[in-house]
């Protein structure tokens, strides 16, 4: 259960108001203010939240300071990092609430806070990534244009999905599917403010 009281009192202590923490998190003013009234009982953004309030995430939800149920390694384990699924739903990617395994710490996310790992589910992104791929995120990167980045949507949305960032400016992301690409159809502009969060994506298992 997230702990409300704690949230509103560390960002009262820092001096930053629900806009700005809700701006850092990349979600609205109003799913912070649901957060801090405690409708809230579990939110996807505990990572995020933590980031911008600089604490630790079981600060804000005890469950990432324990073992999840049936893994003996916790969230923030310096030797392993949560494997999440990128699966389609009814035509949409979309990531797993929770991770369902983990994984050993890839060498490019040692001692990255926050660092996960994606089993991805489509062939959107082949050859770069295939099916079954384990890619490797980095939360922590500035976004530029050329690297391969994990989009996911604001509000609470379990929405993501892999795209190579083409450029970008104040308003959107212009971003690149491969196959797509192969079947004829052009670069895609998304809003920023739909996709808010963009997280690199810096290596990969392959399957097999």
């Amino acid at each position: 259960m997230v702990e409300h009281a704690r949230i509103v009192a560390r960002r009262v202590e820092l001096g930053i108001s629900q806009a700005e923490l809700a701006r850092r998190v990349g979600i609205s003013q109003p799913a912070i203010v649901e957060i801090e009234k405690g409708r809230v009982q579990s939110t996807r953004y505990v990572n995020e939240i933590a980031r911008a309030l600089d604490l630790q995430p079981y600060e804000i939800d005890p469950k990432f300071g324990r073992s999840a149920p049936g893994l003996p390694i916790t969230v923030d384990s310096p030797t392993e990092v949560p494997l999440f699924n990128l699966l389609i739903r009814e035509g949409q990617a979309e990531l797993s609430a929770m991770p369902f395994s983990h994984i050993a710490r890839p060498t490019a996310l040692h001692q990255v806070w926050g660092a996960y790992a994606v089993m991805l589910g489509d062939e959107t992104m082949s050859p770069e990534f295939e099916p079954g791929d384990t890619l490797h995120v980095n939360p922590h990167l500035p976004t530029l244009p050329g690297y391969s980045y994990l989009f996911r949507e604001a509000e609470d949305s379990l929405g993501a999905m892999v795209r190579r960032l083409v450029s970008m400016d104040d308003s959107n992301w212009v971003v690149r599917a491969w196959r797509k690409m192969v079947d004829g159809e052009k670069d895609a502009r998304i809003k920023r403010t739909g996709w808010p969060m963009a997280h690199r994506i810096v290596g990969k298992t392959s399957r097999g």
